[in-house]
């Protein structure tokens, strides 16, 4: 009797596999273990001694070194346990075409005979069956990236559509069934919003956008107010950021390359405030690897120990505390704390006051000359900076409230704005004109017909004048599509006009903390240099501070 063993295997866990009852390491493959069955049943001279599953495991994606079926019957081989080597088909062996043809020779090599229940056994006496096993694996590895094109791409019109295409899906969001059926007439998942998660995604990105907090900071504050995921466990800063950076917040799915457009029926965050925390993000995301990659200052001559950020408070007791930088050396500026009159003893009528200070400028930072030049300056008396900001930011408040949001988008989108019109009215202009073009020489056309003339030098005229208008279209289309996206964007822009009012409104009876977060929201940098000269860059781009404003000489405003 001739030994066998057979070999199943299948690529997923969904086709037709299930566990044995009373062992959970072994699987049935009722298809392929019932044919073979059969098979073996019309050689009276076999005999079934072993049967190997392997469930899944991708024989294109796998390598044979990676699966223990295969390495168990090479072991098996070499043992002389076995005389048969029986598959469904061959392709159950792999479909590597680099490497199943050469798995499939070994054995055969071995003394073992390979057969398939649907393709017969495998020999290689000639070089013609040599051939014939290569391009079996061929095939095999062809079908298979076939396969996964199909699926890459329907799963790629699934996120278009705004499907659920099975999986992993985030926080925020729940699947249910809403009587959809697929292909094989079964009712599938669609993705849908959580309301009570999305409420606490919404806090998470309220801490990160109007708060400036970092992960860390939002995963405390979120277990101080008792908040847990949906494992009742606190939420983690790997989570906070995976949550902070994931798209999905504001419509957008994705599958490997393919992103889909907005699909509203799944955004929970609006697009600007994921745009502006992915901006705050990056910026500190390069600011850090700006400080890790940099040498302590004292033992470098070009390094810099005051790193420059972008403009998020870090709490301190000025009003510019976390955004203020040195217009010399381009370092931030620490917040720091001295007595009023140095000469005195502290007290009551000495009080200690918020002094900016460059650490350039102090002790080897400047014997280094990281910070040197007659425009710098150690140390600058915080009320006198604050006060000049202070006074900045309500005039900018002021003038909001008191301008219409219609004014307020023309101030601040006043350019794009004009060059949508402007690339709409000359594209409507230039499609318009070969229009007419096109009329008049069909009109000289039929007037020629109608006259008996010879109208063969005038057709090709005609369809020249038509090809050259396609473009035209396209352009037109392109330049209403721009003009109505941006229509469609006012209401983000009228949005952001009422969260300055209400700023405005809250500004001054507001703490220190609240008036440092609303000032990070209007600005984007503020720097400084001898004699308080600052430089301001605004992020409101009204048309009277469109190149920010330069405060000359403010001693004479605080004493």
């Amino acid at each position: 009797m001739k030994r066998v063993k057979a070999l199943y295997r299948n690529s997923t866990f969904k086709q037709d596999a299930r566990r044995l009852h009373g062992d959970e390491d072994k699987f049935d493959i009722p298809l392929q273990s019932r044919e073979c069955q059969k098979f073996i049943a019309l050689h009276p001279d076999w005999e079934l001694i072993d049967e190997k599953s392997e469930t899944g495991i991708s024989g294109y994606k796998v390598s044979a070194k990676n699966r223990d079926a295969i390495l168990q019957l090479q072991d098996e081989a070499l043992k002389g346990e076995f005389d048969i080597l029986l598959v469904y088909m061959f392709d159950r062996l792999g479909r590597k075409h680099d490497e199943t043809p050469f798995i499939l020779e070994w054995f055969i090599n071995q003394g073992i005979e390979v057969w398939s229940v649907v393709e017969g056994q495998q020999k290689l006496e000639t070089h013609e069956d040599s051939l014939i096993n290569f391009m079996r694996f061929w095939v095999a590895s062809g079908e298979s990236r076939k396969t996964a094109t199909r699926v890459r791409s329907k799963l790629g019109q699934m996120v278009e559509d705004g499907l659920y295409k099975g999986g992993f899906y985030p926080y925020g969001y729940k699947i249910v069934r809403q009587g959809r059926l697929n292909h094989k007439n079964r009712e599938v998942y669609d993705l849908e919003i959580d309301e009570n998660e999305a409420e606490i995604v919404k806090r998470i990105f309220y801490l990160a956008s109007e708060k400036f907090y970092g992960a860390q900071k939002i995963s405390t504050t979120l277990a101080s107010e008792r908040i847990r995921n949906k494992k009742g466990q606190p939420f983690s800063q790997s989570s906070i950021n995976k949550i902070l950076d994931n798209p999905a917040y504001i419509g957008v799915l994705r599958s490997g390359d393919t992103v889909s457009q907005i699909h509203p029926h799944l955004q929970i965050i609006e697009p600007a405030v994921f745009n502006f925390v992915q901006d705050l993000r990056e910026k500190r995301r390069k600011t850090a690897a700006k400080v890790k990659d940099q040498t302590k200052y004292r033992n470098a001559e070009n390094a810099t120990s005051c790193n420059k950020v972008s403009s998020v408070p870090s709490g301190g007791k000025g009003l510019a505390s976390g955004f203020l930088t040195c217009q010399v050396c381009g370092a931030k500026l620490w917040t720091k704390t001295k007595k009023k009159n140095q000469s005195k003893p502290y007290g009551a009528d000495n009080p200690r006051i918020p002094i900016y200070v460059c650490h350039n400028r102090l002790y080897e930072g400047k014997q280094a000359g990281l910070c040197v030049g007659d425009d710098g300056q150690m140390q600058y008396i915080a009320s006198k900076i604050d006060t000049a900001i202070d006074t900045m930011i309500r005039e900018l408040l002021e003038r909001t409230k008191q301008t219409q949001v219609n004014m307020y988008i023309k101030y601040k989108y006043q350019q794009e704005w004009k060059r949508t019109q402007t690339n709409l009215t000359n594209a409507r202009s230039a499609y318009k004109k070969k229009q007419n073009e096109i009329l008049a020489m069909e009109d000289k056309i039929i007037k020629s017909a109608q006259s008996d003339e010879d109208m063969s030098l005038l057709l090709p005229i005609l369809q020249r004048l038509k090809d050259e208008s396609e473009p035209l279209l396209e352009q037109l289309n392109a330049c209403e599509k721009d003009s109505t996206e941006f229509v469609i964007n006012s209401s983000e822009m009228e949005r952001e006009h009422n969260k300055l009012i209400e700023w405005a409104n809250l500004y001054d009876t507001a703490d220190l903390e609240t008036k440092q977060i609303i000032i990070a929201h209007l600005i984007t940098s503020v720097s400084v240099k001898r004699g308080y000269v600052l430089d301001v860059d605004l992020k409101i781009n009204f048309e009277q501070y469109d190149d920010g404003l330069n405060f000359d000489e403010i001693e004479d405003l605080t004493s």
